[in-house]
């Protein structure tokens, strides 16, 4: 079985690194091929991070990255669940929804294809981190969370309450 969750960064590093490994064995006698696999494989560090002078790295993500969100927005889910905020629903085509639990159920909806898509769809970060962000500011308009807690939940090193 394999594991559903995205790669962290430094996942996806020693991974590049262990194609080349394997490149190096794949490719026995065929130098040119060798080089240009190893050019394409390095090619992919750059989403992860970049260096310009050789010597210092800059992240491209240095705050979250899909492992940490995944994380957030399951912990969301467990928030909007222990608060009974069911079942999810779409965006019912509305101006004005004070007093009312459909702005959390369109939330609830919207996380229950975010998991998925941060899952099997790591290329669509864009499309994730633009859900996300909506998904946050939903909240924070909600009253469920300040902006303080958000700030902190998107902190990669914090520490999530407990839901």
């Amino acid at each position: 079985m394999t594991d559903a969750r995205p790669k962290t960064d430094r996942e996806q590093l020693w991974e590049m690194l262990d194609n080349i490994s394997t490149l190096d064995d794949v490719c026995k006698g065929n130098d040119s091929e060798y080089r240009r696999l190893v050019r394409a494989e390095c090619e992919k560090r750059n989403r992860v991070g970049q260096s310009f002078d050789g010597y210092t790295i800059t992240w491209v993500n240095p705050g979250m990255d899909l492992a940490r969100i995944l994380h957030v927005v399951r912990y969301y889910d467990a928030i909007l669940d222990r608060m009974a905020i069911g079942p999810a629903m779409e965006w019912p085509d509305l101006r004005v929804l004070t007093g009312s639990e459909l702005p959390l159920q369109h939330i609830r909806s919207m996380i229950t294809r975010l998991i998925p898509m941060i899952e099997d769809e790591p290329g669509r970060r864009e499309k994730i981190m633009r859900w996300f962000s909506f998904v946050q500011c939903a909240l924070w308009m909600e009253g469920t969370f300040t902006v303080n807690e958000l700030k902190e939940h998107s902190r990669p090193d914090a520490e999530l309450p407990r839901a």
